[in-house]
């Protein structure tokens, strides 16, 4: 006989009195361990679809997608309108007519070139010693004469002819309009005044106040040195003011007296200026 080996023998023991195990009880063992597997392979499942919902849930892309619809909609400002006012009815009040501006007379009551004398005025013993050599509007760059002020008030219209005489002196015919009659009896004044006070004048001018109008005339005339001493010049100025205009005539010449007399029916014959002097007025006013 096989010799015992005492710890088998003890084992061999063990298992001979183990209860076996009965068909029901191995069944619902298996039964047990598969709900295990199952459960564990569930639990394991969830947490990968958790894991990769709360990556998605973290990306940027659906950052929008997190917040509500309602809660990042603006909802439009209510547009606040002005309250509108009742249409009130503008009672009728009469129109009255605008009285005209002294500029709109004064554009109305413009001189032109036919207010202003021509050679039979200028010359009227014999227009044959003279010539128009230039007409302009404006009063140019040159003296006119030798007492020209330089200002003439504020003239709304200048015009100026030009007469140039066989023997070389030169004449001026110049219509001076303005605005209303106190800015031409403004300029008119500053022009009488210049004349009568003529710094380069000899002696005092010869004043003659004329009444060839219905408002102011009158006719200055100097005497002023020459380069020959045997020689003078000699300036004359004519003025005629009639409503808002007014005309300045001047001649200046060179000789050794003045042949002409201020005085009517004297032997030396009216000076040419006051002999035409009425029809000079008809012409400035336009009749």
């Amino acid at each position: 006989m096989p010799e015992h080996i005492p710890p088998l023998d003890r084992l061999a023991g063990e298992a001979q009195s183990a209860r076996g195990l009965s068909a029901a009880e191995v069944r619902r063992r298996g039964d047990r361990r598969r709900t295990t597997r199952r459960v564990t392979a569930g639990l394991a499942t969830a947490a990968v679809v958790a894991a990769a919902g709360f990556g998605i849930w973290q990306s940027p892309l659906l950052d929008n997608a997190r917040e509500p619809q309602w809660a990042t909609t603006v909802s439009p400002t209510p547009t606040t309108s002005a309250t509108e006012k009742p249409t009130t009815t503008p009672s009728q009040t009469p129109t009255h007519t605008p009285s005209p501006s002294p500029t709109s007379e004064a554009a109305a009551d413009a001189p032109t070139w036919d207010n202003v004398p021509g050679l039979d005025i200028m010359y009227p013993y014999d227009t044959s010693l003279a010539t128009v050599s230039g007409e302009w509007e404006g009063m140019g760059q040159a003296a006119k004469g030798l007492c020209d002020p330089g200002e003439w008030g504020n003239p709304t219209t200048t015009l100026v002819r030009e007469f140039e005489a066989i023997d070389g002196p030169v004449s001026y015919a110049i219509v001076l309009g303005y605005a209303d009659e106190q800015a031409a009896a403004d300029g008119y004044q500053l022009i009488e005044d210049a004349a009568r006070t003529c710094p380069t004048a000899q002696d005092p001018p010869h004043y003659v106040p004329a009444d060839a109008t219905t408002d102011w005339s009158a006719y200055i005339s100097s005497v002023h040195p020459a380069e020959n001493p045997d020689e003078r010049m000699f300036n004359d100025t004519h003025l005629i003011k009639a409503g808002n205009r007014v005309l300045w005539r001047v001649n200046t010449y060179l000789g050794q007296d003045q042949n002409c007399s201020v005085i009517p029916d004297d032997v030396a014959g009216l000076c040419s200026y006051l002999l035409s002097a009425n029809a000079a007025t008809d012409k400035l006013i336009g009749r």
